[in-house]
């Protein structure tokens, strides 16, 4: 085993045990991989064989504790929260300064690391943070006043293109009254019709659940006939249409706006999502590998889509 301890900090603290024997497994299989190794560790952590290559190639891309499948705080109800938890929120609601959701889950974070409090999942402290702050949280982005935006942003993962590591670009749908990821997909290239068409359709159940006579969603298109294709989907739904063309795009959207620069623990840059792929480079740890294209998109399901 590698005599350098990992870094868990960014790991809940109920979490670190299991992390760290995780991380000690996963090491081990590394240094002599194949599919005998491949067996025992799966075995000897409890996971399908088929998980543990995706948790591997996790580890060997980013070397980061906190995103390892398992890292975060459990599961709850979107309305459970302990009195300690509720008393921190509107604590932190009632003295904040700040205009952007992530920086208030921030300090409602650090305000329960000072007393002792675990707080929530991220996701679960954004709805309720989003619930007390309400109009606070002003968006100026091209989606203020929307019900549903589509935007595109850049995502610091590192994944294979070719000879080179690259940025993905996420086309994602947001929910706008609780600021939250209900549509996404990845591509290489810079905003791409198909994911964000596929983005609307992993959406679409919540989209339609949440229609009413006045709500609108708010999206930047481009030139091309998939472009239009997509439009066209979009008129299909039930929906008041406020469409922008690119030259908005690079621009803050409503992912940073209201979210700041990361997304469930995912680093997001909207200012290179319309550059070129080979415009886009991505950091890769030393000794580390890339992921690939359908190994981020699993990865960005998994963190961002709550419903």
């Amino acid at each position: 085993m590698d005599s350098d301890e990992p870094n868990l900090r960014l790991v809940a603290p109920h979490r670190r045990e299991e992390v760290s024997r995780r991380i000690r497994v996963l090491r081990g299989y590394l240094k002599a991989p194949g599919l005998a190794a491949a067996k025992a560790a799966s075995a000897e952590l409890g996971l399908s064989l088929s998980s543990f290559y995706n948790l591997a190639r996790a580890w060997s891309s980013m070397q980061q504790p906190e995103m390892l499948q398992g890292a975060g705080k459990p599961r709850h109800r979107r309305d459970e929260l302990s009195d300690e938890q509720r008393d921190i929120f509107e604590e932190v609601s009632k003295t904040t300064t700040e205009t952007v959701l992530q920086r208030v889950i921030d300090q409602a974070s650090e305000l329960g690391a000072a007393r002792g409090v675990e707080m929530p999942s991220w996701n679960t402290s954004r709805t309720h943070l989003r619930k007390l702050l309400g109009a606070r949280l002003p968006d100026t982005s091209f989606a203020a006043g929307a019900t549903f935006a589509i935007d595109h942003v850049a995502l610091d993962l590192p994944v294979k293109d070719g000879d080179r590591v690259t940025m993905p670009v996420a086309s994602l749908v947001l929910r706008m009254d609780d600021a939250s990821v209900v549509g996404v997909d990845l591509d290489l290239d810079s905003p791409s019709a198909m994911a964000a068409r596929t983005a609307v359709a992993i959406a679409r159940s919540t989209m339609v659940a949440d229609i009413t006579p006045e709500a609108m969603l708010a999206a930047e298109v481009f030139p091309g006939d998939e472009w239009q294709r997509l439009a066209d989907d979009l008129r299909d739904m039930p929906l008041k249409l406020r469409l922008f063309d690119r030259e908005r795009l690079g621009r803050k959207g409503p992912a940073m706006t209201m979210l700041a620069e990361r997304i469930a623990g995912i680093r997001i840059k909207p200012r290179l999502a319309g550059r070129a792929r080979d415009q886009r480079p991505a950091t890769l740890p030393a000794g580390a590998t890339p992921l690939s294209l359908n190994e981020a998109k699993a990865l960005v399901l998994e963190r961002w889509i709550t419903h």
